[in-house]
């Protein structure tokens, strides 16, 4: 695909969807803060984009998510600390560029 511009902020309109692959597109902008309202969500990937901005903390009220796959894009930041939390449920792999500040144990 060749999807363009931003991620809608009503994404969260798709409140049952179990994964949400958007990888290999061309989208721009911030990840929508409403993601973290679709909780049904399991496997997030939007690596190879154009995404922007830092990573929103709402993702950490997705209890269920196992995959967040976020690799080549211009996000900054550190991973929100709410995400972070989910590495102690379901969360086994969080994809991110090198410049992002990573979980650390408490």
């Amino acid at each position: 695909n060749k999807l363009t511009g931003s991620i809608p902020k009503k994404i969260n309109a798709l409140e049952f969807l179990l994964e949400l692959n958007l990888s290999s597109n061309e989208f721009t902008g911030v990840i929508p803060k409403t993601i973290g309202d679709i909780t049904s969500l399991r496997k997030i990937y939007m690596n190879n984009n154009s995404l922007s901005g830092s990573i929103p903390s709402t993702i950490g009220k997705l209890a269920d998510l196992t995959d967040l796959n976020l690799l080549d894009n211009f996000i900054s930041g550190s991973i929100p600390f709410e995400i972070c939390l989910l590495t102690d449920n379901n969360l086994g792999s969080i994809l991110v560029d090198p410049n992002i500040a990573g979980c650390s144990k408490l």
